[in-house]
C-alpha cells in the first residue's frame, strides 16, 4: 500500500513533491488525510529512552541544561540549512561560523538537495519519518542519496590537537529513511547514504553501505512489532512478498500552480 504521488523527471525537475495528504505536527505526530499515523520512525529504531529521561530532570538539571543547549545548536543548524537551500532567510546566530561551515562544505560540489525535512510514510505498517536531506548526483541524475543532518556542540580534539569527531551507529535510521523513499518513489535508484556531522571546529561524512542499513532497519522493524504483538495481538504485521500493490490517490495541494515543498 502506499501512495500515488506526482510526476517527478530527475533529469528537469529541481524538487521531489511532497507526499499528497501527509502532515506533521510537532506535538500530535504525523497524520495522513488527517487520520493519525501511529508509529514514527525515531520510535521504531530508539534502542533507549535515555534523552527523554534526561529531558524529563531525571538525571539532575545540569544534564537537562546541557541536552538544551545541545537541541538549540541542533535545531539552528537544520533549520538554517534547510532555509538555505529553500533560498528563504535565516537566522544562524549564536552559531553562526559552523552553520557557514556546513553551508560551505565540499559535499555540495557534488550532490545537489531534491528534498529537504522530507516527511514520508509507509501505510501498511503506520510508520512515518522526515528525512533530513534527499539528495540528487550533480552528475549522474539518476543516482539518489539519503543524507542525515547530526551535530555535537562541542568541539573534540585528538592527541594532536586536531579536530575529530567521533561517529555513531545510526544505520538502522539511515536505512528507515532508504525504505520509505521506496515505498515512496519506487522507481528512484537510492544507494547512497550518510551521515554528516556538523560541529563547532568541523564537518566530517560517515558513508554507510545502503543494503547494510536497510537489513538492519527490517529487522528492528521486525522485532519493534513482535514486542508490541506480545501486548496487543492487533499490532502483529503479517509480511507478505506476494500481496496485490493498492495504490492510494490523494489530490495534491498546490499554490500559484506549484506543489508545495
Amino acid at each position: 500500500m502506499r501512495v500515488k504521488m506526482p510526476t517527478y523527471t530527475p533529469t528537469k525537475d529541481k524538487w521531489l513533491p511532497n507526499v499528497p495528504g501527509l502532515t506533521f505536527y510537532p506535538d500530535s505526530g504525523y497524520f495522513f488525510c488527517d487520520q493519525p499515523i501511529p508509529h514514527r520512525l525515531t520510535e521504531v529504531v530508539s534502542k533507549s529512552d535515555y534523552f527523554d529521561r534526561i529531558r524529563n530532570g531525571e538525571y539532575g538539571k545540569s544534564k537537562q541544561k546541557d541536552l538544551e543547549e545541545s537541541l538549540k545548536f541542533g535545531n539552528v543548524h537544520h533549520d538554517c540549512l534547510n532555509a538555505h537551500f529553500r533560498g528563504r532567510s535565516y537566522y544562524s546566530q549564536p552559531f553562526q561560523k559552523s552553520v557557514q561551515r556546513l553551508i560551505d562544505d565540499d559535499i555540495w560540489k557534488v550532490w545537489d538537495v531534491v528534498g529537504s525535512e522530507y516527511r514520508m510514510v509507509d501505510l501498511r505498517r503506520g510508520i512515518s519519518g522526515t528525512a533530513d536531506l534527499i539528495l540528487k548526483h550533480k552528475k549522474d541524475k539518476n543516482r539518489f542519496a539519503i543524507a542525515d543532518l547530526k551535530t555535537k556542540k562541542r568541539a573534540y580534539l585528538n592527541a594532536n590537537n586536531k579536530p575529530r569527531m567521533p561517529h555513531g551507529n545510526h544505520k538502522s535510521q539511515v536505512g528507515g529513511y532508504i525504505n520509505l523513499l521506496n515505498l515512496t518513489w519506487p522507481e528512484l535508484t537510492v544507494e547512497d547514504c550518510f551521515v554528516i556531522y556538523a560541529s563547532p571546529n568541523m564537518v566530517d561524512i560517515q558513508y554507510y553501505d545502503w543494503f547494510d542499513c536497510l537489513t538492519d532497519y527490517e529487522a528492528i522493524r521486525s522485532l519493534f512489532f513482535d514486542n508490541l504483538a506480545k501486548i496487543d495481538p492487533s499490532f502483529a504485521i503479517q509480511e507478505s512478498t506476494t500481496e496485490q500493490e493498492i495504490i492510494i490517490e490523494v489530490e495534491q495541494e498546490e499554490e500559484n500552480g506549484e506543489a508545495l515543498f
